[in-house]
């Protein structure tokens, strides 16, 4: 694993970071395909209408690349000066999805005020879903522009 895919991997927490890495429309192209994941996942789990659930995950996104674009950058900076990159990538990612839990789960129990235990499973899977959706894009583009 690459700097370059620990930090597109972040296009949850860290939207603004992806910018000089991929360009405006790679950056807008990520968060477009994690809005549209959480979305589908609070939909299928009943959070709300189609369009409930398409609000609920872009007002939440937005807020996660806001709040989570500092924090997130703190905990890079302190990690990758002490890990070696084969724990750094993996801790770093799993922070950053806890960090998106967090303050995507809060940002649904304002919006919704539905009871925190359906909350939290359902920020937890909407996160899960995106992050996987994002290695496994990024995998697969790794792969096409590696060189043979």
């Amino acid at each position: 694993m690459n700097s370059m895919l620990g930090i597109i991997l972040l296009a949850d927490v860290l939207p603004a970071q992806t910018i000089p890495i991929i360009g405006g429309v790679g950056f807008i192209v990520f968060e477009l395909i994690v809005i549209v994941c959480e979305t589908l996942v609070l939909w299928q789990l009943e959070w709300g209408t189609w369009q409930r659930s398409l609000l609920d995950a872009s007002l939440t996104n937005m807020t996660s690349g806001i709040i989570g674009l500092p924090l997130s950058l703190i905990n890079f900076a302190a990690l990758y000066r002490i890990l070696p990159p084969a724990i750094f990538f993996p801790l770093w990612l799993f922070l950053s999805w806890a960090l998106s839990f967090l303050i995507e789960g809060s940002m649904l129990l304002l919006l919704r005020r539905k009871p925190l235990r359906e909350t939290a499973f359902a920020s937890a899977v909407a996160n899960a879903a995106s992050y996987c959706v994002l290695i496994l894009l990024f995998g697969v583009l790794r792969l096409w522009f590696s060189p043979r």
